[in-house]
């Protein structure tokens, strides 16, 4: 894989937003979103392994939410926030078509963003349920918490007033968002599940029920998908692609 460019866009609070971007001048995007407390380099293995079909026919766009890595800073982070800041990259990349693959909040960001009529053409969702499951979330706050406690590198470029925001509690303003949008997808989806992730046999059911047009992988990793195993998600995303929208 070349070497990325960095761009920087305006939210609209002012906030910079910073992405990769590989392959600029492609009118086809695959824009991936990281899960929360994660950057846009967990992305560079994954596109490292994209391969040469998907390179020389997609922009390919890692962006950072806000609060994270190379994005600016906020004096608060809730779901809407970041739901209107990806309703600005739509805006920014004119794509045609856009696939939006995210794990965990990216690809909810992505699902109620598509169940709501934003311009998204095709969606992959890692590890990423229908409707929050409020264990696995508060299993999540405490890890993110955790590792920021013991200093882990992971955590050194995330705005400690997101990991202490109540970012994940304010999901639970609307418990039915999720569903109510996904319920509504028509566009080509995929979902990639973690074999220890948050997708069970409840979770995989209420999938099927809520589109069931949808695809369904599942690899064996954790629930953070792309960071666990860059590979497999590459390779799915690749098939993904070229049987929806092969030239």
């Amino acid at each position: 894989m070349g070497p990325s460019v960095t761009i920087l866009i305006k939210a609209s609070d002012g906030i910079e937003l910073a992405a990769d971007v590989w392959n600029q001048d492609a009118k086809a995007t695959l824009f991936l979103l990281p899960a929360g407390a994660e950057t846009r380099a967990v992305w560079r293995p994954v596109v490292d392994q994209l391969g040469v079909e998907v390179i020389s026919s997609w922009r390919i766009v890692a962006a950072d939410h806000r609060g994270h890595g190379g994005s600016g800073r906020s004096e608060t982070y809730q779901f809407e926030q970041l739901y209107r800041d990806l309703g600005k990259w739509i805006v920014a990349l004119d794509s045609d078509p856009l696939v939006v693959a995210g794990g965990s909040i990216g690809g909810a960001l992505g699902m109620v963003a598509a169940g709501e009529g934003a311009a998204i053409d095709g969606l992959v969702l890692l590890d990423v349920p229908v409707a929050p499951v409020l264990k696995r979330v508060l299993v999540e706050r405490e890890r993110i918490q955790s590792a920021a406690k013991i200093g882990h590198n992971s955590m050194s470029t995330i705005d400690q007033r997101f990991i202490e925001s109540g970012f994940i509690e304010d999901v639970y303003h609307d418990i039915g968002r999720w569903s109510r949008a996904a319920r509504r997808l028509k566009i080509p989806t995929l979902l990639i599940a973690g074999g220890e992730g948050v997708i069970g046999f409840y979770q995989l059911q209420q999938y099927r029920d809520h589109i069931p047009h949808g695809e369904f992988e599942r690899l064996q990793t954790g629930h953070l998908v792309a960071r666990d195993d860059p590979q497999g998600v590459a390779d799915r995303l690749r098939s993904f692609l070229r049987t929806h929208w092969e030239n």
